[in-house]
């Protein structure tokens, strides 16, 4: 209970944090591409920023997730687990000298 409490009070604090920055924001952003360009707060900005961070990373999560499953179940297609691995040379020798 303890835990949820203090991570509400780091959510508020933070949000409160990102108000008080709105309102005293120090300047913008200017961000062109081509003929085409978006001003907005210096504040916005590295939300905006942070959130695509996330994203990526999240993103990133998930791709590792898949190609791990995807690994993990490769060896399971077409029924390769159920086959028997090749014999060598040097086992076919020894096995027609036992006798077996």
């Amino acid at each position: 209970m303890s835990r949820h409490l203090g991570l509400a009070f780091i959510v508020l604090t933070l949000a409160l944090l990102l108000v008080v920055g709105i309102r005293q924001d120090p300047g913008y952003v200017l961000i062109s591409w081509g003929r085409s360009s978006i001003e907005m707060s210096l504040i916005l900005a590295a939300m905006f920023w942070l959130g695509s961070l996330w994203l990526v990373v999240r993103l990133v999560v998930i791709e590792r997730w898949l190609l791990r499953t995807w690994r993990a179940d490769w060896s399971h297609f077409f029924g390769l687990s159920g086959r028997k691995p090749k014999a060598t040379v040097q086992e076919i020798t020894e096995n027609r000298r036992s006798g077996a």
